[in-house]
């Protein structure tokens, strides 16, 4: 189990006078919370100055979730191999993309039985 902590929490006490001195350099800061009684590093001032600036976690403005589309045509199209000739899985999605441009599989079934 972590060991409590006595004493000043360091952080908060340079972000306080940060807001009392607003424009006051890190040396400053420690020199000005070594008048209080609290020791604290430059380094600790630099880091606890850059952490209060951090904005919160969310989302960045104008960022629009959208809804996910069901059964939606693949963006690319399938590569063909090495051969020049598509495989099975680059087929199927072939003929997967193109029944659903054409209106379904009624629609293709029936272009096909045209052709042949």
């Amino acid at each position: 189990m972590a060991k409590a902590k006595d004493g000043v929490n360091k952080s908060e006490a340079i972000r306080e006078a940060y807001e009392e001195l607003p424009s006051a350099k890190a040396k400053e800061i420690v020199a000005y919370l070594g008048k209080k009684g609290v020791e604290v590093s430059e380094t600790l001032v630099y880091k606890a100055r850059k952490t209060s600036k951090k904005k919160k976690p969310g989302r960045k403005p104008g960022f629009e979730v959208k809804a996910p589309t069901i059964g939606a045509a693949p963006k690319t199209a399938a590569a063909p191999s090495s051969n020049g000739k598509l495989g099975i899985g680059a087929s199927i999605t072939l003929v997967k993309t193109t029944a659903e441009k054409v209106g379904g599989w009624a629609a293709l079934k029936e272009i096909v039985d045209a052709l042949s």
